[in-house]
């Protein structure tokens, strides 16, 4: 019983070191240019909490449909939907909405057409090229 107490403890310690490692360094991708296919994509978040709003402002309005965010203590995905899509209610916290996307956070994005050399801006004071 205790050998295998400690088998799990052990493989539960390195999942999650595994984890937090891929995780991280999600967040390390955002700044590059990248070609965004239609459909869903994997990004990496800025590097310090940021609105979404930020986030988005150097894609075209008409090319994302709504990025999300996994929230893990809650055990629930979060959203923001392009606001020229939807009414505004859409994005409030009280219907899982999100006002910050977290530093370094794994993010899926939806886009409607493909774009080439996306970028997402890393802080708060990045310029859209």
């Amino acid at each position: 019983m205790r050998n295998s107490r400690k088998k799990v403890i052990g493989l539960a310690g390195a999942v999650f070191g595994a984890v937090a490692i891929m995780g991280g360094s999600l967040g390390l991708a955002a700044g590059a240019p990248q070609d965004l296919p239609a459909g869903a994509a994997y990004i990496g978040g800025p590097f310090e909490a940021m609105e979404p709003e930020k986030f988005t402002s150097c894609l075209p309005q008409s090319a994302w449909n709504s990025i999300y965010v996994w929230d893990a203590p809650n055990q629930q995905w979060r959203h923001y939907i392009n606001p020229t899509k939807v009414p505004a209610y859409v994005n409030n916290e009280e219907v899982g909405g999100i006002t910050m996307i977290p530093r370094l956070s794994g993010l899926a994005i939806l886009l409607d057409s493909a774009v080439q050399g996306a970028v997402f801006p890393v802080t708060n004071g990045t310029a859209c090229p």
